[in-house]
């Protein structure tokens, strides 16, 4: 009984805070609707992942950029404000933080992606994983010291 008190709390928890954002200028954007219309998405929007270099490298979305530092700097944001932005992070409250601060700055639309990355991984989403890329580029490219030719 205790873990479905839990679990409630959790999902009223971010219930609550995508309600808020949303009567702050932020729009949701679930990670289903992301994957279903990805392509025509991409065209139209900037998405934008403010999560720090490791997270990003463990796995992040194809074609997303990453502004770690947009969080604590919306200044750092260099596109029009007339372009759409989809902010990431990894549960989706950095990002909703983030896109309310982008949108204070003048961003006309902002959206924030529901669930983060863990939300898009569960959607099933397509991720990559720098650190398989270079651990592959290791496995490949084994070194062989000098003295085995001796």
């Amino acid at each position: 009984m205790k873990r479905f008190y839990l679990l409630f709390l959790i999902i009223l928890f971010f219930l609550i805070g995508d309600v808020i954002f949303y009567f702050l200028g932020v729009q949701p954007l679930s990670p289903w609707e992301l994957k279903e219309n990805f392509d025509s998405i991409i065209k139209e929007s900037i998405l934008i992942d403010v999560r720090l270099p490791v997270e990003y490298k463990a796995f992040h979305i194809d074609q997303v950029l990453q502004y770690p530092n947009l969080f604590g700097d919306p200044d750092a944001y260099d596109y029009e404000n007339d372009i759409p932005v989809i902010v990431v992070s990894l549960m989706g409250h950095r990002a909703s933080l983030t896109a309310y601060q982008l949108k204070k700055r003048g961003v006309k639309t902002v959206y924030s992606l529901t669930g983060g990355m863990l939300g898009w991984k569960i959607a099933g989403g397509s991720i990559i994983c720098e650190y398989t890329k270079e651990y592959e580029k290791k496995a490949n490219n084994p070194i062989v010291p000098s003295t085995l030719d001796e």
